[in-house]
């Protein structure tokens, strides 16, 4: 029996055995203080040698060794075995000074001077602290003054809590088949395709591979080789080094792939409240006073302040737009007030916060006739202030291109505005062109409307500028017609202006409108393009409802554009299947003068875990004269995901299936698991197969008690937690919870401690004949609790061995006895193993391998 299980155990024995008089005492609570228990009411010979004033004290436990859940203020610290002392008449948690420091105290608020070997209690080490334990759950909870910790923020993870992992590897799978047979035509379609991301960890190292496999009965197999890349988190520098084939940012300049070394920031490494943008929050306090930031009718902080100046730098980032209104309320009670501008658009930085990206290397264009060229970028962002972002960069490339691009984030309390230039000068075809090329953005909210601008974007092009990516052009790339007749290849299609423009209104309880807007149009004689959207959405009830207008515009070399209207209504209705999720979705779809598409989806999932997800869709297009009717049905197991779907129509019918997973090479073997992503981790908790992951849904422990867990965040705390349900008789779980904080590509290995042994019914009495008193704890030779004895001298207990020696504590003095059994001719798969001992008296050294602290 795990020790948090004999916690329980023990209560519930006691608690049963006096029952009259705990029920007396409660209804005299208000008269008699404290409570006392008479151990007259236990059986057996060394009954009133039994120390019962330790349960007068709520939350007491006897003195010994407990794995405890440790909060710390509110907030999961970590899963930890701590020596419970008896300090006057309460039982405390004894800590030392590194558990102090983990929990965040300040050095100047720890007691000193303090040996580093010893422990405290709370109250001893932190002035003001506190403790509360509940011996039900296991749960320690520390309670510290604010102003005893160091100040962090939500979510704030210290670069010593960062894993790199584990060394492994893995190979990531999705694989697909599918047939389609034509009627009439006497034709089918096969295709079954593959793709594959490899990845292996070694320390910070981190490589990475991706390919695909296609095979068609017509055009055979094809393997594609993708990118194959080496990266490595440099924390100091808050930065990742990546070597091999991999792409730019597009920050400042368009994404290229290229093959060579990038050198750039890594936000995630940053606390959430650093993260993002949002300004500094700068005001003076008169008194002792309490300052809330709102923006809307939203709090996004709160704080108590001295008197003297205050500046905040660490607001979590909200929306992208809307004033923040400070309020500050003084000792006397009164309030003050004013208003901190608030827009921001993609590029916008903290003051003081930096962005880099330093490139070199080859480009890696795919295109036949393209030949790669050396080049290298550099780009730089920095805040400057609360309105004002800056931002520069220049590429190089071959011997005939070099472009420089330079902007700046400007907030207002009209709203945030971005602008950039560029400029680039390219031999192209021994014709060298030199051009500019502006951008500009908006980002707005107007608090009296609710009105969000959220992404207002032109850019404009003179006809000589060109991007990198154009100058290198190829073979498979779209081509315009210059005013020569010339036929060029250009990814931009030699493109003049560029406009975008997106709208939301919210309408409250009338719901909400949407508009966006893009236009393009180019030099030469290519035509423009554009697309125009407005729609309404709102709830009904539970129902949602959605209502849309759009128009689409193609661009086209010659002629005039090909223009489409679309109208669409789509209804959204949950269904109410229990505790299973399920959804019904019709939608009807006018195009034109081409037809109408009407159709309907029912999803769902299923299971304990919603490890099975199910559909079903049907309908008709006016238009092409096609009804068709579909149904589909997957499940997430712990080896992967797999699935299947049929439809059936007027002129095809069509089958597929997939299946995607994860296999992972690590030092514990070889896992089979679900698809993972970039950060992931590997649970073990040995012997405990069967066990479930809360985590991850249809996750099982195999046999040896491996899982993964697909998905975590980097440089986050993350909680995994493990359900025993499942997981075999003789093993128990002595922490059901961890978290973890790993580095973004890290193979996390995370440790769940376990106790395996058989659990076993000894019927014991003493060498007179008398039985052992109710509620004695049990412990091992290394001085482990495993279990306690129950009513009439029956002693449960969890052993390793099927042979051994158990020690039963008969008092407070330390008087011990010691009870030999053997079970090793029973059948030892049984639920519970029964057997018989006589517990003889033994010096207190006798069980000297593991001491206990009883007292402070």
């Amino acid at each position: 029996m795990s020790r948090r299980r004999t916690t329980i155990a023990r209560a519930c024995l006691i608690l049963a055995a006096l029952a009259a008089e705990a029920q007396h005492a409660a209804a005299n609570e208000a008269a008699v203080s404290p409570v006392r228990f008479n151990s007259a009411f236990l059986r057996g010979g060394s009954a009133a040698n039994v120390d019962l004033s330790i349960f007068t004290k709520e939350g007491n436990v006897p003195p010994g060794r407990y794995e405890v859940d440790l909060y710390i203020n509110g907030s999961f610290l970590k899963n930890v075995e701590l020596a419970f002392v008896l300090a006057g008449d309460r039982v405390r948690a004894c800590l030392n000074r590194e558990l102090i420091v983990d929990a965040n105290v300040l050095e100047d608020a720890i007691a000193t001077p303090w040996q580093d070997q010893s422990c405290r209690s709370v109250e001893d080490a932190v002035r003001g602290a506190t403790e509360s334990f509940d011996s039900s759950r296991m749960r320690l909870d520390l309670v510290f003054p604010q102003v005893s910790l160091r100040r962090t923020p939500r979510g704030f993870v210290p670069e010593s809590a960062w894993d790199s992992g584990e060394t492994a590897g893995f190979v990531n799978y999705s694989g697909s088949y599918y047939n389609n047979s034509y009627r009439g035509a006497n034709r089918s379609l096969n295709s079954t395709y593959f793709n594959l991301q490899n990845g292996l960890n070694l320390g910070l190292w981190q490589l990475r591979n991706s390919s695909t496999l296609r095979h068609t009965p017509a055009g055979g197999t094809a393997f594609t080789y993708g990118n194959t890349f080496l990266r490595r988190a440099l924390p100091a520098w808050r930065s990742e080094l990546t070597l091999g084939e991999t792409s730019t940012s597009g920050t400042l300049f368009d994404a290229l792939s290229f093959r060579g070394v990038r050198l750039a920031s890594d936000e995630r490494m940053l606390s959430p409240n650093r993260q993002g943008y949002a300004p500094v929050v700068r005001g003076m306090a008169y008194s002792n006073a309490r300052v809330v930031i709102r923006q809307a009718s939203t709090i996004v902080y709160e704080s108590s302040v001295p008197p003297g100046e205050f500046a905040f730098d660490d607001l979590y980032p909200t929306q992208n737009s809307g004033d923040l209104t400070v309020e500050v309320t003084e000792a006397d009670g009164s309030v003050r007030s004013f208003v901190v501008p608030f827009s921001a658009v993609a590029a916008s930085l903290r003051p003081g916060l930096s962005r880099y990206a330093v490139t070199a290397g080859r480009t890696k264009v795919a295109y036949s006739g393209v030949e790669n060229v050396g080049f290298a970028e550099a780009t730089y962002e920095r805040g400057i202030s609360n309105r004002l972002t800056l931002n520069g960069g220049a590429q190089l490339a071959g011997n005939n291109y070099a472009a420089m691009a330079a902007g700046a984030v400007l907030a207002t309390d009209l709203g945030a505005f971005g602008v950039g230039a560029s400029f680039a000068h390219a031999g192209v075809r021994d014709a060298p062109s030199n051009g500019w090329q502006f951008k500009s953005s908006y980002n707005t909210a107007f608090a009296a409307t609710g009105t969000s601008l959220t992404l207002a974007g032109y850019r404009h092009s003179t006809s000589g500028y060109r991007s990198l990516a154009d100058t290198l052009g190829g073979g498979a790339a779209p081509y315009y017609i210059d005013d020569q007749g010339n036929r060029v290849r250009s990814n931009t299609f030699k493109q003049r202006n560029r406009f975008d423009l997106l709208v939301s209104q919210p309408l409250g309880r009338s719901g909400s409108v949407f508009a966006s807007a893009i236009r393009q149009d180019y030099y030469d004689h290519y035509r423009p393009g554009t697309q125009f959207q407005l729609g309404y959405q709102n709830t009904l009830g539970r129902v949602g409802y959605s209502v849309s207008l759009s128009r689409q515009s193609q661009a086209a070399i010659y002629g005039r554009p090909q223009a489409q209207n679309v109208a669409m209504l789509s209804i959204s209705v949950p269904l109410d299947l229990g505790r299973r999720s399920a959804s019904l979705t019709s939608s009807v779809s006018r195009y034109g003068d081409q037809g109408t598409v009407v159709q309907s989806n029912l999803t769902g999932t299923a299971g304990a875990h919603n490890e099975y997800s199910y559909g079903a869709n049907v309908s008709r297009d006016s238009g092409q004269r096609v009804t068709r009717a579909g149904v589909n049905l997957g499940r997430n197991t712990s080896m992967g995901a797999f699935g299947a779907g049929y439809s059936h129509g007027t002129d095809s019918s069509a089958f597929s299936a997939y299946a995607r997973g994860a296999v992972v090479a690590h030092r514990g073997g070889v896992l089979l698991g679900p698809y993972v992503g970039d950060t992931f981790g590997i649970v073990e908790a040995e012997g405990a197969g069967g066990a479930k992951l809360t985590n991850a849904a249809g996750v099982v422990l195999n046999r040896a008690g491996f899982g993964i867990i697909p998905a975590l965040a980097p440089y986050r705390y993350n909680t995994v937690s493990l359900d025993p349900a499942g997981a075999p008789d003789n093993v128990e779980l002595e922490e059901t919870q961890k978290r973890v904080a790993p580095y973004a590509g890290a193979i996390a290995r995370i440790q769940f401690k376990t106790r395996t042994g058989y659990p076993v019914l000894v019927d014991v009495e003493l060498e007179d004949g008398k039985r052992l008193p109710v509620g004695a704890p049990v412990s091992d030779a290394q001085g482990h609790e495993v279990g306690v004895v129950g009513q009439g001298g029956h002693l449960y207990a969890r052993v390793k061995a099927a042979t051994g020696v158990l020690f039963v504590a008969l008092g407070p003095g330390g008087a011990k006895c010691e009870a030999a059994y053997d079970i090793a001719g029973q059948d030892l798969g049984q639920a519970l193993i029964r057997t018989r001992a006589v517990c003889r008296p033994v010096a207190p050294s006798a069980q000297a391998a593991r001491p206990i602290e009883t007292a402070l």
